[in-house]
């Protein structure tokens, strides 16, 4: 059985050697509809302290709307990645190598770079046992379906809201411009969802 589990992250930089996440959001579903763990699909959130040896960046705080008093408040990333494999532990074994969730999410290839660093920078080297290799990227989806459309030049960016909309997602305005974990992984599984239908379409 295929577990898909989208992924977005806010972090304390770009760098995922220097910086680090300090929120995640999670959404695990089947293609097929199987149930997990007796739910149709699971959603996983938690808001965590940086590393402490990481460096955050003011642009971070001000995009992800927190401040280092509230970061004080917060689980530790200890704490954090313990929740985190309890929750990936009720929907696979990692210890059976073909039973994996497929890592999805709006440019891919940062978040799960960022994550895979996290893990490794907390003395763990077995972030593969939940995770297939290499990550699913919705964005790159996007990217060819627009050049496949002859769509890109109408694009303003590139960004997540800005390509969910074009694909006929209404996000809700938001002027504070911050950015949450939990809200930009539902976008991306909707968009994610959109673009195998159009890609299924063309095919019949």
């Amino acid at each position: 059985m295929s577990k898909l589990c989208f992924v977005d992250l806010e972090t304390t930089g770009l760098d995922h050697y220097r910086h680090c996440p300090w929120q995640i959001g999670m959404i695990v579903e089947t293609p097929s509809g199987e149930m997990l763990e007796g739910k149709e699909r699971r959603e996983f959130h938690l808001k965590f302290q940086p590393l402490p040896q990481a460096d955050i960046t003011l642009e971070a705080l001000r995009v992800g709307g927190v401040t280092m008093e509230e970061f004080a408040r917060f689980p530790t990333a200890k704490e954090a990645k313990a929740k985190i494999e309890e929750f990936l532990a009720q929907l696979v074994n990692k210890f059976d190598k073909n039973d994996k969730l497929w890592f999805i999410g709006y440019n891919a290839q940062f978040d799960c770079a960022m994550l895979r660093s996290w893990w490794e920078r907390q003395a763990d080297q077995y972030f593969a046992s939940w995770f297939w290799h290499p990550s699913i990227d919705v964005m790159n989806m996007a990217a060819q379906r627009a050049m496949l459309t002859e769509k890109r030049g109408q694009m303003v960016n590139f960004k997540l809201k800005s390509v969910a909309e074009h694909f006929g997602d209404q996000p809700l305005p938001d002027p504070s411009g911050i950015h949450d974990a939990m809200e930009d992984v539902r976008m991306t599984q909707r968009l994610y969802h959109t673009l195998c239908k159009l890609n299924s379409a063309d095919s019949t």
